[in-house]
């Protein structure tokens, strides 16, 4: 679980940093509308991209503390992702809204990962 949220956090901070910088064309992950790069909840392609493999590296630098136990590789990317499509939509939709702040928006994407991990590891 601790890996998930150490994915989720890795993916969403570099699919945002990186996206930004990185990034071609940004669109709400909800109605794929187009837009502003920056704003809460705009999502890139090339965003994505560098958090699914933020992700990878935290799945991949796990295995090689867990002495290659790969049953857990996929459970920490897939939990990464999830988490880090949780945060989109969260920033999208509450913190828009001013409901949420940042910082909550980042703890629930980091519950999220830790959550999907913890639950995919007992199936």
């Amino acid at each position: 679980m601790i890996a998930g949220a150490f994915s989720s956090a890795t993916a969403d901070t570099l699919s945002s940093e990186l996206g930004n910088v990185y990034g071609k064309r940004f669109f709400d992950i909800l109605s794929f509308k187009p837009m502003q790069r920056g704003e809460n909840g705009a999502v890139s392609v090339n965003g994505f991209i560098f958090g699914f493999l933020g992700s990878v590296i935290i799945a991949l630098i796990y295995m090689l503390i867990s002495h290659g136990n790969y049953s857990h590789l996929f459970i920490i990317v897939i939990a990464g992702t999830a988490g880090n499509i949780a945060d989109t939509i969260l920033s999208l939709t509450l913190e828009n809204k001013k409901l949420v702040s940042n910082n909550i928006v980042n703890l629930l994407n980091t519950a999220v990962g830790a959550a999907v991990a913890g639950i995919l590891s007992i199936m």
